[in-house]
């Protein structure tokens, strides 16, 4: 039987903050989850609640890589209070699990939905000026820092932005497809939200998260036989827009260039530093491939490597971020993958601790109807897509979006126990 339990009303109201903040505050983000955290631990009603965590997978699994996480402070090579810091990074894992049996109603959970839409609609808003007076708003004006043409992130960093406007884009599609009131505000809105992705944002994630999410919004919509002509629809419109969108035609002559120029340590890239995280998070793993070097060892053990190769091939160290040669990179505590951050950190079981939430969310998903389930496969998709390519659960605007959506979309699959007497 699904449940929800009586949280206290100020710690709902405060996660939905959070839900509003996203796209614009990392002030008011950070001072949402704090409160949020804070109330639900004086709610009180544990008892009651024990029995629902039990049931839930997606808690399960998000406490497993929690728990992983929380052991790697031990046997690291850092400082417990170094380690420390680090894993409280990640205390909204811990979050997520409290919050999950408060949720399950689901007038709450399309509140929190609609909230979101509200906030990015509000950066949507924000890009159309940006774009209609680019170049217009005078430096000593008090708009200039929002609306200077080479701000195209606007409030947050555009890699944020582009994630956000993706789902964001996602939702509304789904939205104007079920329901019919606000049916073509919807449309011309999410119409709007790809406009930002592929002709304003410079951010190539945003582009493949984008595509990813539009194919699998026209595979849960579509019935099967007609599956092949959507897509290859869908692939025709995303033609037509590589062949007349001025930014991703820029950005894509810069990655060819890159990948060019990878091998030449003269010149310094993203693409060619991408591809040396690849590698030598990779080479960590190998070095301690079941527990890993422990939490927060990211930067300690790339250094090393760094030092080791630079010195067994008789290479200058980097001067600058982005060298290109794997062995000349400079040392990093970020991989721009979450896979090899977990792995580097706390091993392959990391790794399948991760893999896991996303099989718990996508089973929790299946176990959900039309709207609902249809958001949340595309959420599972996003982020397994987008820890590919980014650390996607240890930038902090990343982080809470994943919070938020993890649990406005599958509280309602944490199903209580029957209580004994």
């Amino acid at each position: 039987m699904t449940v929800a339990f009586p949280a206290h009303p100020w710690a709902v109201r405060s996660f939905l903050l959070l839900g509003v903040s996203l796209p614009f505050s990392t002030s008011l983000t950070t001072i949402s989850s704090y409160a949020t955290l804070v109330l639900l631990l004086l709610s009180g009603g544990w008892r009651e609640r024990r029995a629902a965590f039990g049931a839930s997978r997606v808690a399960w699994a998000l406490l497993l890589l929690f728990a992983l996480l929380g052991l790697g402070v031990f046997y690291g090579e850092l400082t417990l209070a170094e380690a420390g810091r680090v894993f409280w990074k990640y205390h909204y894992l811990l979050l997520a699990v409290l919050l999950l049996p408060f949720f399950a109603d689901e007038r709450v959970r399309m509140l929190g939905v609609r909230l979101f839409l509200v906030a990015m609609s509000g950066v949507v808003a924000l890009s159309v000026i940006a774009q209609v007076w680019a170049g217009r708003v005078h430096p000593d004006s008090v708009f200039y820092p929002l609306l200077r043409p080479d701000n195209p992130g606007l409030l947050k960093s555009y890699i944020s932005t582009s994630l956000m406007m993706s789902f964001y884009v996602f939702v509304l599609a789904h939205h104007a497809f079920r329901f019919r009131q606000g049916r073509w505000v919807g449309v011309a809105l999410a119409g709007l939200g790809m406009q930002y992705i592929l002709y304003f944002s410079p951010g190539r994630s945003g582009y493949v998260l984008l595509m990813v999410l539009l194919f699998v919004f026209a595979a849960q919509v579509t019935p099967r036989r007609y599956l092949l002509p959507v897509f290859a629809a869908v692939g025709a419109v995303l033609v037509v827009v590589l062949s007349t969108s001025a930014t991703i035609q820029q950005r894509l002559d810069a990655a060819v260039l890159d990948y060019r120029l990878m091998q030449d340590k003269s010149h310094e890239n993203s693409i060619g530093a991408r591809y040396d995280y690849f590698v030598n998070g990779l080479a960590l793993i190998r070095e301690k491939p079941v527990a890993g070097g422990g939490t927060g060892s990211v930067l300690v053990r790339y250094t090393r490597l760094q030092q080791s190769r630079v010195a067994q091939e008789g290479l200058q160290p980097p001067v600058a971020p982005g060298a290109v040669r794997a062995s000349t990179t400079q040392p990093t505590s970020n991989l721009h993958n979450q896979y090899l951050e977990f792995g580097v950190q706390v091993g392959l079981m990391g790794v399948m601790a991760l893999v896991w939430v996303w099989v718990a969310q996508w089973q929790a998903s299946c176990k959900q109807d039309g709207f609902f389930r249809d958001l949340s496969q595309g959420f599972v998709v996003l982020f397994a897509v987008g820890c590919l390519i980014n650390s996607m659960l240890m930038d902090f605007t990343e982080r809470y979006f994943f919070t938020y959506f993890t649990v406005v979309l599958f509280a309602n699959t944490v199903e209580a126990k029957e209580a004994s007497p």
